[in-house]
């Protein structure tokens, strides 16, 4: 059986509203929010609110003839679990890669583009062989607010 943390995007979709809730909902209080967001089935909620409370992510409740749920994980929980996913999957599960990409991600960029100018970094090998990238021409500016092309590698 899966860890309660672990979600499918469909299902943290689901669990994000019955965090922002205040109390317990039923399938169809669910399913209103998710409609103001995008067309979705009666009866695909309810398959994800019932997979999710079998594997412990949700608590269930009956009332009268209705369900209702509320989350049995913490947020925290769940994006602590999701990234450390990403790690293993992306970083070789190697959190200090992971934390110094993101620390370069937020770097000013000019110092990106001078990395990627000249082939410096700092986290080689952190994708698998087995994953495919995808290359896309992108516009940075430089510190002297000149844009320049380059091919950035996506993960």
């Amino acid at each position: 059986m899966k860890c309660p943390e672990q979600l499918t995007p469909a299902e943290y979709e689901i669990i994000q509203i019955l965090w922002n809730g205040t109390s317990s909902l039923s399938v169809s209080q669910v399913l209103k929010v998710l409609r103001s967001k995008k067309s979705v089935a009666y009866t695909t909620v309810m398959t994800l609110l019932d997979k999710m409370a079998r594997k412990g992510s949700l608590e269930r409740v009956k009332r009268g003839k209705a369900y209702y749920y509320r989350p049995r994980v913490r947020r925290f929980g769940v994006l602590s679990f999701l990234v450390q996913e990403f790690a293993d999957q992306y970083f070789d599960g190697e959190e200090e890669k992971l934390t110094t990409f993101v620390q370069r991600l937020n770097s000013p960029p000019h110092d990106r583009l001078e990395e990627a100018r000249n082939g410096s970094s700092q986290i080689e090998g952190t994708r698998k062989a087995s994953r495919p990238s995808t290359r896309v021409r992108s516009q940075v500016r430089d510190s002297n607010g000149t844009a320049q092309e380059m091919d950035v590698c996506l993960l």
